[in-house]
Parts: C-alpha cells; structure tokens; sequence
C-alpha cells in the first residue's frame, strides 16, 4: 500500500493532436516556430500547406516527415512525431490541382479531400472557398461544393464563431476562414475532436490551428520514465563513488538475496541523482520569447508584419551564428571525423 501512494501516476495525452499552418513559405527560422508550437501543444501530427520547399529542406526537430507533395506553386507536407507509429496511405500527383495526402496514426485517418474510412477520419487543410457556414458572408460556388461534399460523407465541421479566424487579407483589411477542419465519426458514441486557432504566426496571413482528439482506447496509468543527461554525468566522481560498493553492501550469504539487489539499486539511483543530470530543457533566448509575446500581443497588422519579421531575422542570425562557431572549432589538421559528422 505503502509504494502505490508513492506511486506516481502518468497518463499520456488522450488521442492525435494535429497542428495545421499554411505557412506561406517554409524557412529554417519558421521551423523553429513550428517546433516551439508543437512542443507547447504536445502534436502528434503537423500539417504544412504552401512549403515551397523540398522533401530535404523540411525538417523539425522530433518530427519526421511522413509524405509531401511537390506542386510547382504550394507544395503540402505531413510530419509525425519520432515516437509515433504512422504510416503513409495514399496521395494526389504532383500535377492534380486538388493535392491531399493520408496517412494513418493510432486508429485515424488524417487527410485532405479523400473518401470516408471505417474508422474516424480528420480531413484538414487550407480550402480556400466561401460559405455562410464556415463564416462567410456569402456562399461561393466551390463553397457549396464542399458543403454538399461534407453532407454527403457525413462529415462534421469544427467551427467555433467565437474563435479568432484563421486567415488575415492585409490587402482587403478582412478576416476569414479558409482553413477548415472536418470530422467524420464511425457512430454515434465516438467522441468528438476539439479544434483551437491559435495567435499568430510569423509572416504569414493565416494562423495556426490545433485539433485534438481523445484517444480511441484508454490508456493504461505508467510510472514516469526517468530521464537521464549523460552527456552532463560527472563520471569521474560517480566511478569513484560506485568503487565502494562492496563495503557498504551487507553479506549475500547472511541476508536474502532480493534484499541485497534491492538495496544495490537503490544505491545506484541515489548516486546517479548526485552526480548524473536529469530531465532535459529546450532553452528560448529572452529575446525570442519577447518577439513572441509581441507578436500576439500587437494590435495593428502593419506593427504584426515588422514584429513577425524581426523574430526569423532574429532566428536566421542566431542559427547563422552558432553555425559559423561550429565551423570554427574544427580543426581539419587533427581529425577531419568531426567535420564529416557536422555536415552529415
């Protein structure tokens, strides 16, 4: 009774969560962001429209990247996280003028545009096409088609009003909803998704949205895994520390021998957390974090766009930076082996 109150209870997030950004053009510094967003939402799935980017050059760290579409003016991608089983289903050609792709994650379907599966299925993406019931004013022809599309699949539309739009014309000075999320559930007790547009995103009109799902089966209550920084580990001490081990160990023959493992493990732990690090950190330099907050906090479009492009001239230098001191600490007349592990 005693080790289950100590026990310390950890239940993963329930179900997919999905980022989706049409990001008008990837770069390294919106990468970044990208990642930062992922981190804070615990995402599962990440949704690019309008990368202008090859398969190479799309890269966020603890994501890999599942399926792409290189169209010769948007371009679409779909990361998943590392730790995630998800596999790559089906995807329009590089020429078809409605590109979707579909993979398949923990019992979903995540696409664009594709007939329902048997199970649930989350189609998600940049629209671009007008109807009253996503916000407009009006409806537009190729808005009716989806509308009617969605009735006809049975699909459910996760709009919210009251949320901020997704999609900002500088030039028209409007905002609208062209990103949109639909939800297609096998029956009538499957829980339904929820769906957050978030602040804004830098130098790009349209906004982040999160769409999270609860899990189709329940997990099961985990002790937390302990996570150790190796690469920080006083060894010196802890080898030195560890040497005395068998001073300090009773006698196998006069004690039971589940009591002396025990207590070996335990003498392990206690001098690991004296000399071994734990946990890990993702730093945000101050500076970063300050563009940041401006950035959702600014009021005005023109105060959104200069704050939106200090912070990727702040991110492009600062990764210019530690790239030219990496550069410079190797030394080609020594060891040439660091210099191929950093361009690899």
């Amino acid at each position: 009774p005693q080790e289950e109150n100590n026990l310390r209870v950890f239940q993963e997030p329930t179900g997919p969560c999905i980022l989706q950004i049409n990001v008008k053009g990837l770069t390294r510094a919106k990468c970044v962001v990208i990642n930062h967003l992922a981190q804070e939402h615990n995402v599962q799935v990440i949704l690019l429209q309008e990368t202008h980017q090859e398969d190479s050059n799309i890269k966020i760290y603890g994501y890999h990247l599942i399926g792409a579409i290189h169209h010769a003016h948007h371009r679409v991608a779909n990361l998943v996280k590392l730790d995630k089983n998800a596999k790559h289903i089906a995807q329009s050609s590089d020429k078809d003028t409605t590109q979707w792709i579909a993979i398949e994650i923990e019992g979903f379907t995540i696409v664009i545009i594709l007939p329902s599966y048997m199970h649930p299925v989350i189609y998600a993406g940049d629209f671009n096409c007008q109807h009253t019931n996503w916000g407009y004013r009006k409806n537009a022809p190729e808005g009716e088609v989806l509308a009617k599309w969605a009735s006809i699949q049975g699909l459910t539309l996760l709009f919210d009003k009251k949320q901020a739009n997704t999609f900002f014309s500088a030039r028209w000075q409007s905002e609208t909803n062209p990103d949109l999320v639909f939800f297609s559930p096998t029956n009538n007790h499957m829980p339904s998704p929820k769906c957050s547009v978030l602040s804004r995103f830098p130098n790009s009109q349209h906004r982040p949205v999160v769409t999270f799902h609860p899990a189709l089966v329940t997990p099961a209550p985990s002790r937390p895994s302990t996570r150790w920084n190796f690469r920080k580990a006083n060894w010196t001490e802890f080898t030195k520390e560890t040497s005395s081990f068998p001073l300090k160990l009773p006698d196998p023959n006069s004690t039971d021998v589940n009591d002396s493992y025990s207590r070996f493990c335990n003498m392990i732990i206690s001098i690991s957390n004296n000399h071994i690090p734990r946990g890990f950190r993702t730093y945000i330099p101050e500076e970063c974090t300050n563009l940041a907050s401006e950035l959702e906090s600014a009021t005005t479009t023109e105060r959104a766009q200069s704050i939106g492009s200090a912070l990727i001239e702040y991110l492009d230098n600062k990764r210019k930076q530690e790239w030219n001191n990496t550069v410079s600490e190797i030394d080609m007349k020594h060891s040439s082996r660091r210099a191929w592990q950093t361009i690899n």
